[in-house]
């Protein structure tokens, strides 16, 4: 029903794991980790679907807005990683996330301190640094890394279907992951019990203000990631909490979430298409511009080779 539901091939890793084709998901799904509500867009649309949300924290936080039929399921990345082996002994050092560009705006270009962080931070170990398909296409950026002899990769555009799956195997490959800004790369490195830690310039692509803000609720939150990181066991634990892995559900009681039986599964197609031809109508008389998710939509079939 929305773009967002196919970032990073979230929609087909449950359909997947559901033992379903994919369908129109009926409601709203969190598409990232973020550490309160602001996880489903504005709770005063449709207000009667569901807001199927990650985590408790999530749920707690977004019903005490007044959002009604809100339900954690977990992150899709649980659902990927229930149907893998473990990984166990990895054959890579050091896998360095970035914080990357958004729809808000570039990401910071100080890289001259970001890389003296991880080139100190990194040891003897060997780094792979994996930037977001906008800033991997940025030559400028590539070669910020590349230069100093590091492995630079992307996992590919959003709305690639197999995202997710490049993800899993790339942390797999790593004994460590890190970041300069808590986000949802990490947690996956956590959830696969890699050590993991945050360094380096703080990030953001909305300002100083933001950015001291977050700062100073990441480092309160979880001071351990900036005081040397943390190691694997406790790091699992607490990835665990975070991407809701004790809300997983069982394949038949996912698809029924997902609104994939029953009569929703009949209606969930019917409203789709409405609400397309509904955003379609809406841009036709001037009265919208294409969200920048819809347009990578539209042509993401191009853009998904741009950014391999």
């Amino acid at each position: 029903m929305y773009p967002a539901h196919d970032f990073y091939g979230h929609r087909a890793v449950l359909a997947a794991y559901a033992g379903r084709s994919p369908r129109p998901i009926v409601g709203y799904l969190q598409h990232g980790w973020q550490s309160g509500w602001n996880v489903v867009g504005s709770t005063s649309q449709r207000r009667h679907l569901p807001k199927l949300v990650w985590s408790s924290v999530n749920a707690e936080a977004l019903r005490a807005t007044g959002a009604e039929h809100v339900a954690a399921v977990g992150a899709p990345f649980v659902y990927l990683d229930a149907g893998r082996d473990r990984p166990g002994d990895a054959e890579r050092g050091l896998l360095f996330y970035p914080f990357h560009s958004t729809a808000h705006g570039a990401a910071d270009r100080n890289r001259d301190d970001l890389c003296a962080a991880i080139a100190e931070r990194a040891g003897d170990d060997d780094v792979t640094v994996c930037l977001y398909w906008r800033d991997h296409a940025d030559p400028l950026a590539r070669h910020a890394y590349e230069e100093r002899g590091w492995r630079v990769v992307t996992h590919g555009d959003r709305f690639d279907p197999g995202f997710l799956g490049r993800q899993w195997d790339e942390i797999a490959r790593h004994r460590r992951v890190a970041t300069n800004r808590v986000a949802t790369a990490l947690w996956y490195g956590a959830y696969l019990d890699r050590h993991v830690e945050v360094f380096g310039p703080v990030a953001g692509s909305r300002g100083p203000d933001e950015q001291a803000a977050f700062d100073r609720v990441q480092r309160s939150r979880w001071p351990e990631l900036f005081e040397g990181g943390l190691a694997p066991g406790a790091a699992h634990e607490v990835a665990a909490a975070e991407l809701g892995a004790e809300h997983r559900l069982d394949p038949d009681e996912l698809a029924a979430a997902l609104g994939w039986t029953g009569w929703r599964a009949v209606a969930g197609p019917v409203m789709a298409t409405g609400l397309r031809a509904a955003r379609a109508a809406k841009r036709a008389v001037g009265g919208a511009r294409p969200h920048r998710s819809e347009i990578r939509y539209r042509d993401h079939e191009t853009t998904s080779q741009e950014a391999r």
